[in-house]
C-alpha cells in the first residue's frame, strides 16, 4: 500500500508539472499576425465621352505590417469604355513610386485587368483608422456608344500576403455623356488579342485597336512563313478605339500568326498563337 501510494503521489507531481509546463508554452507561443484589412472607398462619377478622368483609390487599412517592402493591387475595369492611361502615386499617397509600374490586359468587351506594383511604400500604423489615398488612376473615356463603365477592386496584397478586402464601396461607376471631346488623342496600335492562344476555333479571338484619325484601315492574317491566310474588307473609321473578332479556319494548324493592319501611318503588328 505504502509502495502504491507513492506511485501515485508521483503521478500526482508529474501531471501537474505537465500541466504548468503546457499552460507556459500557451502564453509564451507567439501569436500569429492578424489579416491586414482593407477598407477602400471609391465613388461614382460622371464625365463627357473623350476626356480624361482621375480615380483617387482612397483606403483604410487596418492591422498593416509594420513595415511594407511590396504591395501589388489588382483592379477591374470596363475596356469598351475606359482605358488605363497612367498611374500616379508619390507625395501623400501610400504608394511612394511616383509613377508605378502597372499592366494591363485585355479580357473581353465588358472586362479589363490592370495589375500594379510597387516596393517603396510609406509607413502605415498598424491601427491607424484614417482613410488615404493609396494612388490615382487617370482613365482616358473612349467615344463609345456605351454610357457606363465599371471600376472594381480585386485584391491588394501586403508583403506577399492578400488582404482582406472588406466594406461594400471598392467599385466605382463611371458615367459617360455627350460628344466627344476635341482633346481625345490616339495613335495607331493593335492591342493584345484575348484569349491568347486561341484553343477554340468557334469561339474566336478579339483584338483591341485604336486609330489615330479618321482613315480607311485594312486588317489581314500571316503565317509564321509570311503567307497571307485571310484577309479582312477594308473599313473606313473615325478616331478612336474598336475591336475586332477574328474566328480562325478549322484547317489552319496550331502555330504562330500575326494580325496586320495597314493606316496610312504604315503597317502595324500583333503576334498570336493557336493551340487546339
Amino acid at each position: 500500500m505504502k509502495s502504491l501510494y507513492h506511485h501515485v503521489v508521483r503521478f500526482h507531481i508529474v501531471a501537474v508539472f505537465l500541466s504548468g509546463m503546457a499552460a507556459f508554452m500557451l502564453e509564451t507561443a507567439p501569436l500569429h499576425a492578424q489579416q491586414a484589412q482593407a477598407i477602400f472607398i471609391l465613388r461614382d462619377t460622371s464625365i463627357q465621352r473623350g476626356a480624361f478622368v482621375r480615380i483617387p483609390l482612397a483606403v483604410s487599412l487596418r492591422n498593416a505590417p509594420a513595415r511594407i517592402d511590396s504591395m501589388r493591387l489588382v483592379l477591374r475595369y470596363t475596356p469598351s469604355v475606359v482605358l488605363v492611361d497612367s498611374v500616379r502615386g508619390g507625395g501623400e499617397n501610400i504608394i511612394a513610386c511616383p509613377a508605378p509600374r502597372f499592366t494591363t490586359q485585355f479580357l473581353s468587351l465588358s472586362e479589363g485587368v490592370m495589375t500594379l506594383a510597387c516596393n517603396q511604400i510609406r509607413p502605415i500604423a498598424a491601427n491607424n483608422q484614417d482613410t488615404a489615398i493609396l494612388c490615382t488612376v487617370d482613365f482616358r473615356v473612349l467615344a463609345s456608344a456605351e454610357s457606363l463603365a465599371t471600376i472594381r477592386i480585386e485584391s491588394l496584397t501586403l508583403n506577399a500576403t492578400d488582404a482582406e478586402l472588406v466594406g461594400m464601396r471598392r467599385s466605382s461607376t463611371i458615367r459617360v455623356f455627350g460628344e466627344p471631346s476635341i482633346t481625345t488623342r490616339f495613335t495607331d496600335a493593335i492591342e493584345q488579342n484575348y484569349p491568347n492562344p486561341i484553343a477554340n476555333s468557334a469561339s474566336g479571338t478579339t483584338f483591341p485597336y485604336t486609330l489615330a484619325a479618321a482613315e480607311e484601315v485594312q486588317f489581314s492574317v500571316y503565317s509564321l512563313r509570311g503567307e497571307e491566310v485571310f484577309r479582312f474588307p477594308a473599313m473606313r473609321q473615325s478616331q478612336g478605339r474598336y475591336f475586332l473578332r477574328y474566328v480562325p479556319e478549322p484547317s489552319l494548324p496550331n502555330g504562330l500568326y500575326s494580325l496586320r493592319m495597314v493606316t496610312r501611318n504604315g503597317a502595324f503588328r500583333q503576334s498570336f498563337m493557336i493551340l487546339r
